[in-house]
């Protein structure tokens, strides 16, 4: 009688727990329907659950865990697979259960190999579900191989431990944006929830909470988060966001595209209180840079200069410039030695195909990008013809570059070889720093 007698002004109160019955019979709903589909559609094998024979010849018998949710591999694959104390990553959904992930990670019972595939349930961010299995991942593997949809990681025989400085405390308001310092750093965030807050998850759950991330270039990406495991710590402004940014990150290579600011949002996050805590330390060591670079796979090759003996077109030609190091184009590129890789593609509008070829001019050198078919594009002009291999993708070295600025454009080749048309696309800075 007391218990019913202190719920029932609860009830009357608050309209969130009005509607928990509804919520209830709603989810209730749910399970039912998914527990059918199962039964009445059997699961489909498809591509991906075939692991690619590089891969399969690389882990032989060797211990292998498989991140983030796609353990069917292990039914499809003869692999000696081993799985997190929380089985898969969004099963991890406290703070201390993705702890438990972390350490499976950098134990001496810690898998050989880590297959990694780039997806996550609920438009949430893969690496920012989980952040401690994220830092001890960076601290304890390399990446070896990429092959699309997968990302193969090798336990490391000495780890690298990261040296923080001592921690900076602040409080923020919850509704504002949080500016990251602009040096590498490890971010801790302490969001506690309201009264409110507390009573809807103690019945079931709070709505979900978002975080807006937004980037060097001015781009944003809006997802679903778990606030309570950023407790552990992330590397937020170098958070990975691609395969191949997260080879490149946990192999040591810069990824000059940054996380500069972030905001909590989503109908879940009024539940919480109004100012929140928030960490910073600074990161005094750098991990030592790995040889494997996915990019060196499209590498393109020092080539004598396409100009000579060709007319100088001066009626501009259709191009774009979609990537540099997998990040939209900018008026200034900041670029280490660890290489420039660029993609796009660029069109012979003289003779309505594809160009006889495509060179990137970086500094005094001419290298030939490897051509790639690129349909759409053809498709969205129209009046086209031949092979639509007008793309482009290529991967220059910077080892030998010294330090300074240097100019880069595009040259492309008419297809009967007669004439060219050369474009500045940006200017490059740091090379080699």
């Amino acid at each position: 009688l007391t218990v019913g007698m202190f719920l029932i002004p609860l009830y009357i109160l608050n309209p969130s727990v009005q509607g928990l019955a509804q919520t209830y019979q709603s989810k209730l709903n749910y399970v039912l329907h998914d527990i059918s589909n199962l039964i009445e559609q059997p699961r489909v094998e498809t591509n991906e659950d075939i692991l690619p024979a590089a891969i399969l010849e690389i882990i032989g018998e060797e211990t292998v865990a498989v991140l983030p949710t796609e353990l069917s591999i292990g039914a499809y694959n003869d692999i000696n697979m081993v799985v997190m104390p929380s089985v898969q990553s969004y099963n991890a959904y406290t703070a201390n259960l993705d702890r438990k992930n972390a350490l499976f990670f950098s134990g001496n019972a810690a898998p050989r190999y880590v297959l990694f595939s780039f997806g996550a349930i609920d438009e949430r961010f893969p690496l920012l579900e989980t952040p401690a299995t994220w830092l001890s991942l960076f601290e304890n593997y390399q990446a070896i191989l990429l092959q699309e949809p997968y990302l193969l990681l090798e336990k490391m025989d000495t780890p690298y431990q990261m040296k923080l400085s001592e921690e900076k405390n602040q409080i923020v308001s919850s509704k504002d944006q949080v500016i990251l310092p602009e040096n590498q750093c490890l971010l801790k965030v302490n969001a506690e929830l309201t009264f409110w807050g507390r009573l809807n998850k103690f019945f079931y759950q709070i709505p979900p909470v978002t975080i807006t991330l937004t980037y060097s270039d001015g781009t944003q990406k809006t997802g679903r988060v778990l606030p309570d495991v950023l407790k552990n710590g992330v590397i937020l402004n170098d958070l990975p966001d691609s395969l191949t940014s997260m080879c490149m990150r946990i192999n040591g290579i810069d990824d000059w595209r940054k996380i500069v600011a972030f905001q909590f949002g989503g109908d879940g996050w009024k539940y919480y209180q109004d100012q929140m805590e928030i960490s910073f330390q600074d990161i005094c060591s750098q991990k030592i840079e790995f040889s494997y670079n996915p990019s060196r796979e499209w590498a393109a090759f020092v080539s004598t200069d396409p100009t000579i003996g060709r007319e100088k077109l001066d009626v501009p030609q259709p191009y774009a410039v979609d990537w540099v190091n997998g990040a939209p184009l900018t008026e200034l590129v900041k670029i280490t030695n660890s290489g420039l890789r660029l993609t796009g593609w660029a069109l012979d509008d003289t003779l309505k195909c594809s160009p006889g070829g495509i060179y990137l001019k970086f500094g005094e050198k001419y290298y030939r990008m490897q051509q790639t078919d690129r349909r759409d594009v053809y498709e969205y002009f129209g009046g086209y013809s031949g092979e639509p291999l007008c793309g482009y993708d290529g991967w220059i070295p910077l080892d030998d570059i010294q330090p300074g600025e240097y100019p880069v454009s595009l040259v492309i080749v008419c297809r009967n070889g007669t004439a060219y048309y050369e474009t500045p696309v940006f200017l490059t800075s740091n090379v080699g720093g």
